[in-house]
């Protein structure tokens, strides 16, 4: 089950990655990749269902919460830290250079330690900085800490209803501000970030009560054919009204719902496979790494090469983009292996040294 999840992550990712880069085939750029930021939410409900899974029981059951932070910051937090002074290293060099795009670095401001704080996106600025796609690190970490005090005093019977309630608020909240898309991140992304969450946790919780589980087996193949295509459509027409971003959100349940069945479709083997599984291994890299790779590849297309990156390139672009994207794979499975890993596994063995400490107090 989680494999295939995981390598729902890593396609996810790699749609983000072409969302942002500069090389479209056309005029403008294909419907479903222009709307294809949406993918962050199909992150934050996967984590949300996810973290579900592993802390369900575990954070009611006297899990101490310096434990849990430790573990969730070993997670996120090295490899942001990692890329937040790799971009400072960039803007320097590039500054040093006379290149142009270095404002945070002549127009100086508190956003380097908020990023360094982890509170980029709550509301702090008017638009997203330095690493940019880590916004959504920032909202999910204070998502982390509101699942597990909320746990604890609002939501210990594990009822569908809590989450539900809160997911309901958070949208109907962002539904509030009149915006004309889903794409919140700076100022009320915290918002869009716990609703998808707990939309995640409502969904482990419906699966547990095994409701339509044994139906889904039965027509599983269909099932995962109807997902995919259901996502890829309702992506695609997702801003053609400010309340269509409800059918990406929706779909984005489907699929976790359907790919979480332990049979297989046929395209359930395929999400099984071991490529799709490193790929989705390699997802928080993918995702933290791409901006940076995105930017000096438009930088270099422009400045070594002369030509324009926002010309459309026609058959070109599924080159340039296709190279775009194996880079940032290939890369990102270093930083899995170098970072993310390492990291991961020493924050482990610091934060059930301090569950010990803290059982044996009690």
């Amino acid at each position: 089950m989680l494999n295939k999840l995981e390598s729902l992550r890593g396609i996810a990712a790699c749609l983000v990655v072409i969302y942002h880069s500069r090389f479209n085939y056309g005029d403008a750029p294909i419907t479903f990749i222009h709307n294809s930021y949406l993918f962050v939410d199909l992150f934050f409900i996967l984590s949300g269902f996810v973290m579900a899974l592993a802390y369900n029981d575990k954070i009611t059951n006297n899990f101490p919460f310096k434990t849990y932070l430790t573990l969730r910051l070993g997670r996120i937090y090295p490899l942001h830290a990692f890329m937040l002074f790799t971009w400072l290293i960039y803007l320097i060099a590039l500054y040093l250079m006379g290149f142009s795009g270095t404002e945070q670095l002549t127009n100086p401001d508190y956003s380097f330690f908020s990023n360094l704080l982890l509170s980029q996106s709550m509301g702090l600025h008017n638009m997203n900085t330095w690493n940019e796609p880590s916004w959504s690190i920032s909202t999910e970490f204070y998502a982390y800490i509101a699942f597990f005090w909320i746990s604890i005093f609002f939501d210990k019977k594990k009822t569908l209803f809590v989450p539900l309630i809160i997911s309901v608020g958070c949208y109907l909240f962002l539904i509030s501000l009149e915006r004309d898309s889903l794409h919140i991140t700076y100022d009320f992304g915290f918002f869009r970030c716990l609703g998808a969450f707990y939309l995640g946790v409502f969904l482990y919780r419906l699966k547990k009560i095994n409701l339509l589980n044994s139906w889904a087996t039965n027509k599983i193949n269909a099932l995962e054919v109807i997902s995919i295509t259901f996502t890829v459509f309702s992506v695609s027409i997702a801003e053609q009204s400010p309340y269509f971003f409800i059918f990406p959100i929706m779909s984005f349940m489907l699929i976790i719902w359907v790919f979480s069945n332990d049979n297989n479709g046929q395209l359930g083997q395929l999400f099984n496979s071991r490529v799709l599984r490193k790929i989705g291994q390699w997802s928080y890299s993918i995702y933290l790494l791409h901006w940076l790779i995105c930017n000096v590849s438009g930088r270099f297309f422009e400045g070594v090469l002369g030509l324009d990156a926002d010309a459309s390139l026609g058959g070109y672009s599924l080159l340039i983009n296709a190279l775009l994207l194996l880079i940032t794979i290939v890369l990102s499975k270093f930083s899995y292996q170098y970072i993310e890993m390492p990291s991961r596994d020493f924050s482990k063995k610091y934060a059930y040294r301090i569950k010990k400490k803290v059982i044996s107090t009690i």
